[in-house]
């Protein structure tokens, strides 16, 4: 089957394979278009590019003339927003690269219930400063732990007003900075669901559809569920087999594919988020057309292109029992999550190991009062070797414990 067989309706700029697809925007020539979600007509006073996978999440594929402004304002405000709450973990753990802005910080809990709030750049600090006050006989002391210098000054501003005579510079100039590791493992939520994902999810494939080239009219149940809150849900989890052909283990694609299969009256479409949370749609249960087969995948942290194929081979039958989960399996969830957080966190190490080597050196270089050009005499190896090893010790006993 080809990759994409233009139908009738709207007159696309070419034909789009799934590289095609990853190389441009989409725009569809019509003066006639109506908004998916609200029927107003697209004009170009209302006209906006809509990204067929949110950017919130890595996506970068945007379409034009699917929705209106307005409707790409307030589902973006309120369903891609959602599916990009559940979904940050996930964007912090892969650091995933956004077209606007980082993922937003995130506070997490670890076994050992200590809080913390994991940074978009990947770094951890404290999720707020603790400020402890101990008194014996004769001396009274204050634990300050700030998150930085800013905020350790706004405190010793506070503390001044009941002591002072305290030299809020003086305590500055002695201030330490430490940089440690974890020793628990996190706690993290990778549950994803509810109404308002939900329609975030048939959105993707409804913007797929349209971007394809097909009259999106054909798309009875997930227009139904697009603008009717209270229709039933078009879609459903599903991992009981791996849809994804020539999946390379543990990459955490984002995809989304689409097929028709007149004979059975069916548009089914297929959306996958870090390569763990498995979707299928039922986008029409009374298509009579010609058939077509679409897909895109990306991967969010490089923006990489892959060239798969999915399998939408499901009858009429299959669809209730997938769109009531009965086809969902949590065991392969659990083995596709932790091949992706293996693969994560095998990148995180390399990249850790880089940076702390990286300071370690440049650090032995400046004690040495070796400047960039420099060369360095065999006289200094001996001590670079043994400073770029001490700022190296928290690192290595940190792994080595966690082997």
């Amino acid at each position: 089957m080809n990759k994409f067989i233009k139908l009738g309706g709207k007159d696309v700029y070419g034909k789009f394979s799934y590289r095609e697809l990853s190389d441009r925007n989409i725009v569809l020539k019509s003066q006639f278009n109506l908004c998916a979600l609200c029927g107003c007509s697209i004009t170009s006073l209302n006209n906006t590019e809509e990204h067929m996978i949110p950017q919130s999440i890595g996506g970068r594929l945007k379409v034009k003339g699917f929705i209106c402004r307005s409707c790409n304002s307030k589902t973006g405000d309120k369903w891609d927003a959602e599916l990009a709450k559940q979904l940050n973990p996930l964007n912090l753990l892969c650091n995933v690269k956004r077209e606007r802005s980082p993922p937003p910080s995130q506070n997490f809990n670890t076994r050992g219930g200590d809080s913390f709030t994991w940074n978009s750049d990947g770094t951890y600090s404290p999720s707020k400063p603790t400020f402890k006050r101990s008194e014996t006989d004769e001396v009274v002391k204050y634990d300050i732990v700030a998150r930085d210098q800013k905020e350790a000054r706004r405190m010793l501003n506070g503390l001044k007003k009941k002591h002072p005579d305290i030299d809020i510079e003086d305590i500055l100039s002695q201030v330490s900075f430490v940089s440690d590791y974890l020793d628990d493992p996190i706690e993290m939520k990778t549950q994803i669901g509810g109404d308002l994902s939900g329609r975030s999810i048939v959105k993707t494939a409804l913007c797929m559809v349209y971007a394809s080239g097909v009259d999106l009219t054909f798309c009875n149940l997930a227009n139904n569920y697009l603008t009717n809150n209270n229709a039933a849900p078009c879609y459903g989890y599903y991992n009981e087999e791996d849809l994804v052909e020539n999946r390379e283990k543990g990459v955490p694609i984002h995809c989304v594919a689409i097929k028709s299969d007149a004979k059975k009256n069916l548009i089914l479409g297929y959306v996958e988020f870090f390569g763990a949370y498995r979707m299928v749609v039922c986008l029409s249960d009374c298509y009579k057309g010609e058939d077509f087969y679409n897909v895109y995948s990306i991967n969010p942290v490089n923006q990489e292109i892959f060239d798969i194929n999915v399998d939408l081979d499901f009858s009429q039958e299959d669809i209730e029992p997938i769109c009531n989960y009965e086809r969902a399996s949590f065991y392969n969830f659990k083995r596709a999550m932790s091949d992706v957080i293996e693969r994560a966190q095998a990148a995180s190490f390399d990249a850790e190991r880089k940076r702390v080597i990286d300071l370690a050196y440049a650090y032995a270089l400046e004690e040495c009062g070796i400047k960039e050009g420099d060369t360095i005499e065999a006289v200094h190896l001996e001590k670079i070797t043994q400073l770029v090893m001490q700022k190296l010790m928290p690192f290595l006993i940190h792994h080595s414990k966690n082997r």
